[in-house]
């Protein structure tokens, strides 16, 4: 199986491809929920922007309601519109995907400036961010909110006394995605993947096929949100276990859904209801009452469910899905609701010195995948795009893949579609290894876990890629992530550090002998892998894709006419690995 974590090398013949034509596709769309009888109030649109050159916007204070460039004189630009909310050279450049004008982006932070009116009879009201591409600080009226760090997943502050009454609130965002200068010591002369990352994002500085050194995004990429509520919200992601017994003839499943309420300790009525799907047949429900304190309050319940359908893969017995919906009623007349598609199944990575294989619902699977990356800016790729991409990978009889995080329409639709993912963090190659940086490695990676743990697609968690280390198992960040992992999520398989055979909390193996490690596809004959997670040959795309964009063209230029022979080369590779 090639599922390369930072190096995307299975699909290297279609990656400039994808970059090509990128640039020709919708912007994602905001995800559904439901909050119960929460109202939510866009903000995506109406914002301004400007680049703090001298990195001195604190100091002027951007952030307060009298503050205006003009003020500054030539030193800082004018406030600037932009159309929408995506990732920053989407939006302002007019070639996103290479070329060295794009490093102008990440060499200082950028503010955003929005006013909103308070909606009526908004006494509590929560901000959000679904995503900020790196780091975020975050004031509303003049008041610091507080910080965040990481690309993909959403954080929230409770702004309800804040909210102005009498004009317009002022809500200003610094963000800010700084390059890395620092190279590992006596690795001067190597591949750039000896840069030391101090961002904990696997996207950004690979400089490897269709990643390019030039490219570093950077922004508000998805959508921002005032929720305005009752006084009782989620404060956090539901978390749903499922455990089956041995004879698959009967499944409990327990959750935990944090909420919050802001008002005195009360009780309250929560119903939870498991439906099947397709169809929506009610399977099991469970009604009780829970004491719910001031401040956040763990809900817990657990439901029985008698012959449960297993999840699955397509070449399987296919995906069997169930939906949990949640109904909380305060004793004062609060309420909350949630709705959360899940899957039954078990996943084992059974690993000892000569062994390292999954087992999906008891059964060894063959993983036939690919690693996918469908474009270097998530906020390019809408749902149309993965539903695209996936039927196609299916039609080719794969069954797997390997991914960094991705937006949320794509694990459900490979929850939907029987496609098992192993998922990825952000951490590759070299970073570093001192307490301060594992402990923002363990919050960065445990919000994914947190956020993805629903998905059943989803049957381990990659926490490292290709870590540069002798002793690998001694250095931070690693033990405290395995622990992390474990902790959040025991329920799924956790490889340590992708690539290290040798290792029995990984066992995988990254092979690329006939391509990039040198030889001839042949030699990999009488040899065996316990779990290849990565191997492939970098090919160039057909001639006609690359020449819609006449700079791969001209770079490709005497390469393009080896294309058909190339191609050939790959396909004999990639099908010997497989078949070995």
């Amino acid at each position: 199986m090639n599922c390369g974590c930072g190096i995307a090398r299975l699909v290297a013949a279609v990656a400039l491809w994808f970059v090509a034509l990128a640039m020709a596709l919708p912007a994602a769309q905001a995800p559904g929920g439901s909050d119960g009888g929460s109202r939510v109030v866009d903000l995506q649109h109406g914002c301004q922007i400007l680049q703090d050159v001298h990195s001195a916007g604190e100091k002027l204070g951007i952030y307060r309601r009298d503050w205006s460039p003009t003020q500054v004189g030539p030193t800082i630009s004018e406030w600037e519109p932009i159309a929408r909310l995506a990732h920053l050279q989407l939006l302002l450049a007019p070639q996103p995907y290479f070329g060295r004008a794009l490093r102008y982006f990440n060499q200082a932070p950028w503010w955003y400036r929005l006013e909103f009116p308070t909606p009526w009879g908004a006494t509590h009201a929560t901000l959000r961010f679904e995503g900020v591409d790196y780091y975020a600080k975050v004031w509303l009226n003049e008041q610091l909110l507080g910080e965040h760090e990481g690309y993909a997943d959403s954080f929230e502050f409770e702004v309800g006394p804040l909210l102005s009454r009498d004009k317009p609130n002022l809500l200003i965002v610094k963000a800010s995605s700084p390059w890395d200068n620092e190279i590992s010591s006596g690795k001067e002369q190597r591949r750039l993947w000896e840069v030391t990352r101090h961002m904990i994002k696997g996207t950004y500085e690979h400089a490897d096929t269709f990643v390019q050194r030039d490219v570093n995004p950077i922004g508000i990429w998805r959508p921002v949100r005032l929720i305005v509520h009752d006084g009782l919200r989620a404060a956090g992601n539901l978390a749903i276990v499922t455990k089956v017994d041995a004879a698959a003839a009967r499944a409990d499943v327990s959750f935990t859904w944090p909420v919050a309420l802001d008002a005195a300790a009360q009780g309250a009525v929560l119903t939870a209801r498991v439906f099947s799907e397709p169809g929506g047949l009610e399977v099991a429900h469970v009604s009780k009452t829970v004491q719910l304190g001031h401040g956040t309050t763990d809900v817990t319940a657990s439901l029985a469910l008698n012959a449960p359908r297993l999840w699955s893969t397509w070449d399987r017995d296919g995906p069997s899905l169930y939906r949990l919906e949640l109904d909380l009623r305060g004793a004062a007349g609060s309420g909350l609701a949630s709705r959360t598609t899940f899957g039954i199944r078990t996943v084992e990575l059974r690993r000892t010195r000569t062994e390292t294989r999954f087992f999906l619902n008891g059964k060894p699977i063959y993983l036939r995948g690919a690693n996918y990356w469908p474009d270097i800016y998530l906020s390019k790729v809408d749902r149309a795009r993965y539903e695209r991409d996936l039927a196609a990978a299916v039609r080719v009889g794969i069954n797997a893949l390997r991914v960094h995080v991705q937006n949320d329409d794509f694990y459900d639709i490979c929850d939907r579609m029987g496609i098992v993912v192993l998922q990825d963090s952000d951490l590759n190659w070299a970073f570093p290894t001192d307490e301060a940086f594992a402990n923002r490695a363990v919050a960065v990676v445990g919000a994914m876990i947190r956020r993805l743990r629903n998905h059943p697609s989803i049957i381990c968690w990659t926490l490292i890629n290709e870590a540069q280390f002798a002793t690998e198992a001694e250095v931070r960040a690693g033990p405290q992530l395995f622990a992390e992992a474990v902790r959040l999520d025991p329920s799924r398989p956790t490889i340590r550090n992708s690539g290290d055979e040798d290792s029995i909390d990984s066992g995988d193996t990254h092979d690329y002998r006939g391509s990039l490690g040198g030889g001839a596809y042949t030699d990999i004959a009488g040899s065996t892998a316990r779990l290849a997670t990565e191997f492939g040959v970098d090919a160039p795309p057909s001639p006609e894709s690359a020449r819609i964009v006449p700079e791969i063209a001209r770079r490709l230029e005497t390469v393009l006419p080896r294309v058909a022979e190339l191609h050939d080369y790959q396909y004999r590779l990639i099908k010997f690995y497989i078949e070995h």
